[in-house]
């Protein structure tokens, strides 16, 4: 939803986005099709209306076609340019995600995923099979919703080694402990992150430190030169449900505060990294400890380029959508000449 509405933001200069129609969307109520395109406010005005997609009134009710389910659409239709996954996380098997963007893939269509478990699952075996049939993914909207940690990592630190990547990937965490500094339940901190759209649809991704680590795989999978990616399970994971106010005021008193942190770090002999993410003790002046409420920050320290730190405050989903827009604007199919 929130994709459509930046593109109808931002429908000016024209020459930019009238080369993107979405023709295609799905929900939990099933997927349409037009091939001419939808009027994305009319869809959106249906959307909210109702709360599904399906049966969608547009101007051209006699070209939909309706689809079970995504995954019958993308088998379905005629090409088409670009797939856009913002399904929610499946990490049992990434679907209907993972196995939409290969049936893509495969079909010659590009991948933008805003949708972490596919990458997860099978980070390797989706781009092997873009490069086999020379399409592009591109998933920046994965982590850290509009701050552009995998466009600089890949881009303008290319050549570097990293020693370590260290941040704070996950906003509800983050706002979560800076309320409970000030006092606020645990329970009243979620319910609002919730009320925002930060938090994922199952917050014990979120507070168990699942979505973080989700984040430290794709970015070491897609940054650090490693030979084989790293799994979920290679990760140490430690949440914040046990962290209390006591623990929080304790910190404080000594000049520090407690942070989901999640990092890489490559160990004294320089052979192999470490992946952690768990509350941490951080010096409250520090980088990390100056990130509160809903920012979200990274760190990379690197061998050419010394340190090079980011952060970015989001309070709702509207940066993560943006991801996507950019990602797809990104693409050689569709850049401006």
């Amino acid at each position: 939803q929130h994709f459509c509405k930046i593109i109808l933001l931002k429908q000016r200069p024209k020459k930019l986005f009238e080369r993107i129609r979405v023709v295609g969307v799905c929900d939990s109520s099933g997927a349409i099709y037009d091939e001419n395109g939808f009027s994305l406010q009319q869809l959106l005005n249906h959307k909210e209306k109702t709360g599904l997609v399906e049966f969608a009134s547009t101007q051209n009710q006699e070209q939909i076609r309706s689809f079970k389910d995504a995954e019958e659409m993308v088998k379905s239709i005629p090409s088409y340019d670009v797939l856009v996954d913002a399904s929610p996380v499946n990490l049992n098997d990434g679907n209907p995600g993972l196995q939409c963007a290969r049936i893509s893939i495969a079909r010659g269509a590009n991948v933008v995923f805003a949708n972490k478990a596919p990458l997860v699952l099978d980070y390797k075996g989706l781009h092997d099979l873009a490069i086999e049939q020379k399409v592009e993914i591109a998933f920046s909207a994965t982590v850290c919703g509009g701050l552009p940690v995998i466009n600089v990592g890949q881009r303008d630190l290319v050549g570097a080694d990293f020693v370590s990547i260290k941040g704070i990937f996950n906003s509800t965490t983050n706002y979560i402990l800076s309320q409970m500094e000030l006092g606020n339940s645990r329970e009243h901190a979620l319910a609002e992150a919730q009320k925002t759209g930060i938090a994922e649809a199952d917050p014990h991704l979120d507070v168990a430190g699942i979505d973080t680590a989700n984040k430290l795989v794709i970015i070491a999978n897609s940054l650090l030169k490693i030979d084989t990616p790293i799994r979920l399970e290679q990760v140490v994971i430690c949440g914040i449900e046990k962290i209390s106010k006591q623990d929080l005021d304790s910190a404080k008193a000594e000049g520090y505060t407690i942070k989901l942190v999640a990092s890489a770090t490559m160990d004294k002999n320089m052979k192999k990294y470490s992946y952690t993410v768990a509350p941490e003790r951080v010096e409250i002046d520090s980088f990390l400890g100056r990130a509160s409420n809903t920012d979200m920050c990274i760190c990379f320290e690197t061998d050419i380029y010394e340190t090079i730190s980011m952060k970015t405050n989001e309070t709702g989903v509207f940066p993560t959508s943006a991801a996507v827009l950019r990602d797809i604007l990104n693409m050689k199919r569709f850049k401006l000449k």
